[in-house]
Protein backbone atom coordinates (compact mmCIF):
# COMPACT_ATOMS: atom_id res chain seq x y z
CA UNK A 1 0.00 0.00 0.00
CA UNK A 2 2.86 2.36 0.81
CA UNK A 3 4.55 1.83 -2.56
CA UNK A 4 1.24 2.52 -4.33
CA UNK A 5 0.81 5.70 -2.30
CA UNK A 6 4.30 6.88 -3.23
CA UNK A 7 3.66 6.04 -6.87
CA UNK A 8 0.69 8.40 -6.92
CA UNK A 9 2.79 11.07 -5.25
CA UNK A 10 4.09 11.73 -8.76
CA UNK A 11 0.56 12.28 -10.05
CA UNK A 12 -0.21 14.62 -7.15
CA UNK A 13 2.71 16.79 -8.29
CA UNK A 14 1.03 17.62 -11.62
CA UNK A 15 2.47 14.76 -13.65
CA UNK A 16 -0.37 13.19 -15.67
CA UNK A 17 -1.24 9.63 -14.68
CA UNK A 18 -0.27 7.03 -17.26
CA UNK A 19 -1.83 3.70 -18.13
CA UNK A 20 0.60 1.88 -15.84
CA UNK A 21 -0.54 4.04 -12.91
CA UNK A 22 -4.22 3.36 -13.49
CA UNK A 23 -3.84 -0.37 -14.06
CA UNK A 24 -1.92 -1.02 -10.85
CA UNK A 25 -4.72 0.40 -8.65
CA UNK A 26 -7.36 -2.30 -9.36
CA UNK A 27 -4.55 -4.88 -9.20
CA UNK A 28 -3.83 -3.74 -5.65
CA UNK A 29 -7.54 -3.88 -4.78
CA UNK A 30 -7.74 -7.44 -6.10
CA UNK A 31 -4.66 -8.41 -4.08
CA UNK A 32 -6.34 -7.25 -0.88
CA UNK A 33 -9.59 -8.98 -1.89
CA UNK A 34 -7.76 -12.27 -2.50
CA UNK A 35 -6.17 -11.98 0.93
CA UNK A 36 -9.70 -11.71 2.32
CA UNK A 37 -10.78 -14.81 0.37
CA UNK A 38 -7.85 -16.75 1.85
CA UNK A 39 -8.80 -15.64 5.36
CA UNK A 40 -12.40 -16.71 4.71
CA UNK A 41 -11.25 -20.17 3.67
CA UNK A 42 -9.02 -20.60 6.72
CA UNK A 43 -11.46 -19.20 9.29
CA UNK A 44 -14.29 -21.45 8.06
CA UNK A 45 -12.04 -24.53 8.40
CA UNK A 46 -11.63 -25.15 4.69
CA UNK A 47 -8.09 -24.21 3.66
CA UNK A 48 -4.97 -25.46 5.40
CA UNK A 49 -6.56 -28.71 6.55
CA UNK A 50 -6.07 -32.26 5.22
CA UNK A 51 -8.75 -33.58 2.91
CA UNK A 52 -11.32 -35.33 5.13
CA UNK A 53 -12.30 -38.92 4.52
CA UNK A 54 -15.86 -39.88 3.67
CA UNK A 55 -16.45 -40.96 7.26
CA UNK A 56 -15.27 -37.64 8.73
CA UNK A 57 -17.96 -35.42 10.19
CA UNK A 58 -18.55 -32.38 7.97
CA UNK A 59 -16.46 -33.77 5.11
CA UNK A 60 -18.96 -32.71 2.43
CA UNK A 61 -19.22 -29.17 3.84
CA UNK A 62 -15.43 -28.79 3.82
CA UNK A 63 -15.24 -30.00 0.24
CA UNK A 64 -17.90 -27.53 -0.90
CA UNK A 65 -16.21 -24.67 1.00
CA UNK A 66 -12.79 -25.39 -0.52
CA UNK A 67 -14.34 -25.54 -3.99
CA UNK A 68 -16.11 -22.20 -3.46
CA UNK A 69 -12.95 -20.51 -2.19
CA UNK A 70 -10.89 -21.92 -5.05
CA UNK A 71 -13.47 -20.84 -7.66
CA UNK A 72 -13.73 -17.24 -6.40
CA UNK A 73 -9.96 -17.02 -5.98
CA UNK A 74 -9.18 -18.25 -9.50
CA UNK A 75 -11.64 -15.89 -11.17
CA UNK A 76 -10.23 -12.86 -9.33
CA UNK A 77 -6.54 -13.76 -9.58
CA UNK A 78 -6.65 -14.03 -13.37
CA UNK A 79 -7.84 -10.43 -13.61
CA UNK A 80 -5.18 -9.36 -11.11
CA UNK A 81 -2.36 -11.10 -12.97
CA UNK A 82 -3.49 -9.53 -16.24
CA UNK A 83 -3.57 -6.02 -14.75
CA UNK A 84 -0.08 -6.34 -13.24
CA UNK A 85 1.42 -7.67 -16.48
CA UNK A 86 -0.20 -4.85 -18.46
CA UNK A 87 1.01 -2.24 -15.97
CA UNK A 88 4.62 -3.39 -16.35
CA UNK A 89 4.37 -3.41 -20.16
CA UNK A 90 2.88 0.09 -20.26
CA UNK A 91 5.58 1.29 -17.88
CA UNK A 92 8.24 -0.02 -20.29
CA UNK A 93 6.47 1.74 -23.15
CA UNK A 94 6.35 4.99 -21.19
CA UNK A 95 10.09 4.84 -20.50
CA UNK A 96 11.47 3.40 -23.74
CA UNK A 97 8.95 3.69 -26.58
CA UNK A 98 9.65 7.31 -27.52
CA UNK A 99 13.33 6.48 -27.92
CA UNK A 100 13.36 2.85 -29.09
CA UNK A 101 10.73 2.88 -31.78
CA UNK A 102 10.05 0.29 -34.45
CA UNK A 103 10.57 -3.24 -33.16
CA UNK A 104 10.12 -2.33 -29.47
CA UNK A 105 6.82 -0.59 -30.21
CA UNK A 106 5.56 -3.61 -32.19
CA UNK A 107 6.75 -6.14 -29.58
CA UNK A 108 5.07 -4.32 -26.69
CA UNK A 109 1.80 -3.96 -28.64
CA UNK A 110 1.86 -7.67 -29.41
CA UNK A 111 2.51 -8.43 -25.73
CA UNK A 112 -0.37 -6.19 -24.67
CA UNK A 113 -2.68 -8.01 -27.07
CA UNK A 114 -1.42 -11.39 -25.85
CA UNK A 115 -1.89 -10.53 -22.17
CA UNK A 116 -5.40 -9.13 -22.71
CA UNK A 117 -6.45 -12.24 -24.63
CA UNK A 118 -4.76 -14.48 -22.04
CA UNK A 119 -6.40 -12.81 -19.05
CA UNK A 120 -9.88 -12.47 -20.55
CA UNK A 121 -9.79 -15.91 -22.14
CA UNK A 122 -8.76 -17.79 -19.00
CA UNK A 123 -11.12 -15.73 -16.82
CA UNK A 124 -14.14 -16.70 -18.93
CA UNK A 125 -12.88 -20.28 -19.20
CA UNK A 126 -12.68 -20.51 -15.40
CA UNK A 127 -16.06 -18.83 -14.81
CA UNK A 128 -17.86 -21.05 -17.32
CA UNK A 129 -15.81 -24.22 -16.88
CA UNK A 130 -19.13 -25.99 -16.25
CA UNK A 131 -21.06 -23.91 -18.76
CA UNK A 132 -24.08 -22.47 -17.01
CA UNK A 133 -24.29 -25.47 -14.69
CA UNK A 134 -22.67 -23.65 -11.79
CA UNK A 135 -24.26 -26.07 -9.33
CA UNK A 136 -21.97 -28.83 -10.66
CA UNK A 137 -18.93 -27.07 -9.20
CA UNK A 138 -20.24 -27.62 -5.70
CA UNK A 139 -21.72 -31.09 -6.03
CA UNK A 140 -20.25 -34.56 -6.47
CA UNK A 141 -17.15 -35.53 -8.44
CA UNK A 142 -19.42 -37.47 -10.82
CA UNK A 143 -21.41 -34.34 -11.68
CA UNK A 144 -18.17 -32.39 -12.09
CA UNK A 145 -16.91 -34.89 -14.68
CA UNK A 146 -20.22 -34.95 -16.56
CA UNK A 147 -20.94 -31.21 -16.65
CA UNK A 148 -17.51 -29.54 -16.74
CA UNK A 149 -14.50 -29.37 -19.03
CA UNK A 150 -11.27 -31.11 -18.09
CA UNK A 151 -10.40 -28.68 -15.30
CA UNK A 152 -6.99 -30.24 -14.59
CA UNK A 153 -5.83 -29.58 -18.15
CA UNK A 154 -7.27 -26.06 -18.03
CA UNK A 155 -5.43 -25.30 -14.78
CA UNK A 156 -2.25 -26.84 -16.16
CA UNK A 157 -2.40 -24.59 -19.24
CA UNK A 158 -2.96 -21.60 -16.95
CA UNK A 159 0.01 -22.15 -14.61
CA UNK A 160 2.40 -22.87 -17.49
CA UNK A 161 1.28 -19.90 -19.61
CA UNK A 162 1.37 -17.60 -16.58
CA UNK A 163 5.02 -18.43 -15.86
CA UNK A 164 5.86 -18.11 -19.57
CA UNK A 165 4.34 -14.64 -19.96
CA UNK A 166 6.08 -13.53 -16.76
CA UNK A 167 9.43 -14.55 -18.24
CA UNK A 168 8.66 -12.74 -21.50
CA UNK A 169 7.77 -9.50 -19.70
CA UNK A 170 10.77 -9.82 -17.37
CA UNK A 171 13.14 -9.89 -20.36
CA UNK A 172 11.37 -7.05 -22.20
CA UNK A 173 13.42 -4.02 -20.98
CA UNK A 174 16.83 -5.72 -20.75
CA UNK A 175 17.99 -5.29 -24.40
CA UNK A 176 16.97 -1.62 -24.24
CA UNK A 177 19.08 -1.01 -21.15
CA UNK A 178 22.18 -2.57 -22.67
CA UNK A 179 22.03 -0.36 -25.78
CA UNK A 180 22.15 2.87 -23.73
CA UNK A 181 25.35 4.87 -23.47
CA UNK A 182 26.10 4.07 -19.84
CA UNK A 183 28.97 2.33 -18.14
CA UNK A 184 28.71 -1.40 -17.57
CA UNK A 185 28.34 -0.78 -13.84
CA UNK A 186 25.31 1.45 -14.38
CA UNK A 187 23.79 -0.99 -16.86
CA UNK A 188 24.17 -3.79 -14.32
CA UNK A 189 22.55 -1.61 -11.66
CA UNK A 190 19.61 -0.73 -13.90
CA UNK A 191 19.24 -4.37 -14.95
CA UNK A 192 19.25 -5.54 -11.33
CA UNK A 193 16.42 -3.13 -10.50
CA UNK A 194 14.25 -4.56 -13.27
CA UNK A 195 15.26 -8.11 -12.38
CA UNK A 196 13.81 -7.67 -8.89
CA UNK A 197 10.62 -8.52 -10.73
CA UNK A 198 12.04 -12.02 -11.12
CA UNK A 199 10.69 -12.71 -7.61
CA UNK A 200 7.23 -12.65 -9.17
CA UNK A 201 8.33 -15.07 -11.87
CA UNK A 202 9.89 -17.31 -9.23
CA UNK A 203 6.58 -17.47 -7.35
CA UNK A 204 4.71 -18.43 -10.53
CA UNK A 205 7.28 -21.14 -11.28
CA UNK A 206 6.99 -22.55 -7.73
CA UNK A 207 3.20 -22.69 -8.11
CA UNK A 208 3.57 -24.41 -11.48
CA UNK A 209 5.88 -27.04 -9.95
CA UNK A 210 3.49 -27.66 -7.03
CA UNK A 211 0.59 -28.14 -9.43
CA UNK A 212 2.44 -30.40 -11.88
CA UNK A 213 3.75 -32.56 -9.02
CA UNK A 214 0.19 -32.92 -7.74
CA UNK A 215 -1.15 -33.96 -11.17
CA UNK A 216 1.69 -36.21 -12.31
CA UNK A 217 3.24 -37.46 -9.06
CA UNK A 218 3.37 -41.17 -8.45
CA UNK A 219 1.75 -42.83 -5.44
CA UNK A 220 1.06 -41.78 -2.80
CA UNK A 221 -0.74 -38.72 -4.24
CA UNK A 222 -0.51 -35.39 -2.49
CA UNK A 223 -3.36 -34.30 -0.24
CA UNK A 224 -5.90 -32.45 -2.38
CA UNK A 225 -6.98 -29.70 0.03
CA UNK A 226 -3.42 -29.06 1.26
CA UNK A 227 -2.26 -28.76 -2.36
CA UNK A 228 -5.07 -26.31 -3.16
CA UNK A 229 -4.03 -24.23 -0.14
CA UNK A 230 -0.41 -24.17 -1.36
CA UNK A 231 -1.48 -23.15 -4.87
CA UNK A 232 -3.66 -20.31 -3.61
CA UNK A 233 -0.93 -19.19 -1.23
CA UNK A 234 1.69 -18.97 -4.00
CA UNK A 235 -0.81 -17.21 -6.26
CA UNK A 236 -1.32 -14.54 -3.60
CA UNK A 237 2.45 -14.21 -3.14
CA UNK A 238 2.92 -13.86 -6.90
CA UNK A 239 0.27 -11.16 -7.21
CA UNK A 240 1.55 -9.22 -4.21
CA UNK A 241 5.14 -9.33 -5.48
CA UNK A 242 3.89 -8.35 -8.93
CA UNK A 243 2.24 -5.20 -7.57
CA UNK A 244 5.42 -4.39 -5.63
CA UNK A 245 7.63 -4.98 -8.69
CA UNK A 246 5.40 -2.75 -10.82
CA UNK A 247 5.90 0.03 -8.26
CA UNK A 248 9.67 -0.44 -7.88
CA UNK A 249 10.65 2.85 -9.56
CA UNK A 250 8.74 4.81 -6.91
CA UNK A 251 10.79 3.26 -4.11
CA UNK A 252 13.48 5.86 -4.81
CA UNK A 253 11.22 8.51 -3.32
CA UNK A 254 10.28 6.25 -0.40
CA UNK A 255 13.92 5.53 0.48
CA UNK A 256 14.82 9.17 -0.04
CA UNK A 257 12.41 10.09 2.75
CA UNK A 258 14.39 8.03 5.21
CA UNK A 259 17.69 9.53 4.03
CA UNK A 260 19.46 6.42 2.86
CA UNK A 261 22.35 7.55 0.59
CA UNK A 262 23.39 4.00 -0.23
CA UNK A 263 19.89 3.04 -1.40
CA UNK A 264 19.54 6.31 -3.29
CA UNK A 265 22.84 5.67 -5.03
CA UNK A 266 21.72 2.17 -5.96
CA UNK A 267 18.35 3.26 -7.35
CA UNK A 268 19.45 6.49 -9.05
CA UNK A 269 21.36 5.47 -12.20
CA UNK A 270 18.36 4.72 -14.36
CA UNK A 271 15.40 6.68 -12.95
CA UNK A 272 15.67 10.45 -13.37
CA UNK A 273 13.69 12.53 -10.96
CA UNK A 274 11.75 14.21 -13.76
CA UNK A 275 10.36 11.03 -15.25
CA UNK A 276 9.13 9.27 -12.14
CA UNK A 277 8.85 11.59 -9.21
CA UNK A 278 7.05 14.65 -10.37
CA UNK A 279 8.80 16.19 -13.37
CA UNK A 280 7.70 16.28 -16.97
CA UNK A 281 7.56 13.29 -19.25
CA UNK A 282 9.37 15.28 -21.96
CA UNK A 283 12.35 15.68 -19.65
CA UNK A 284 12.44 11.91 -19.23
CA UNK A 285 12.37 11.34 -22.98
CA UNK A 286 15.16 13.87 -23.53
CA UNK A 287 17.19 12.11 -20.85
CA UNK A 288 16.89 8.74 -22.61
CA UNK A 289 17.63 10.35 -25.98
CA UNK A 290 20.85 11.59 -24.44
CA UNK A 291 21.76 8.02 -23.46
CA UNK A 292 20.70 6.45 -26.77
CA UNK A 293 23.75 5.45 -28.84
CA UNK A 294 22.29 6.96 -32.03
CA UNK A 295 21.93 10.36 -30.40
CA UNK A 296 25.67 10.91 -30.46
CA UNK A 297 27.33 8.09 -32.36
CA UNK A 298 30.69 9.82 -32.52
CA UNK A 299 30.97 10.38 -28.80
CA UNK A 300 32.77 7.92 -26.51
CA UNK A 301 30.83 5.68 -24.11
CA UNK A 302 30.76 7.91 -21.06
CA UNK A 303 28.58 8.01 -18.00
CA UNK A 304 25.87 10.67 -18.13
CA UNK A 305 26.43 13.69 -15.92
CA UNK A 306 25.21 13.03 -12.36
CA UNK A 307 22.87 16.00 -12.53
CA UNK A 308 20.91 14.43 -15.41
CA UNK A 309 20.23 11.07 -13.80
CA UNK A 310 20.09 11.54 -10.07
CA UNK A 311 17.83 13.29 -7.64
CA UNK A 312 18.63 16.87 -6.93
CA UNK A 313 19.72 17.56 -3.42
Amino acid sequence: MRTLDVRWHRVAHKTPASWDDWLIVPAMVLTVALGGVMIWGVVDNGLGRPTPTAETSGAENQKILVTKVQYVFLCLELLGFGLVKLSVIFFCRRIFCDVFKGKFDIITKLLITLVVLWSVGFTFAMIFECGTNFWALFSTAENLVKSCVKTLKLAEAFVISDATTDLMILCLPLPMIWTLQMSTRRKITATSIFLLGSLTTAASIVRMIVYLKFVYAEDPPADRDITITKLLFWSLIELGLGVLAACLPTLRLLFGKISSPSLNKFLSPFYPQASLLGGSRNHSVEHLHHLHPKSNSSSPQLDPPPTSIGLST
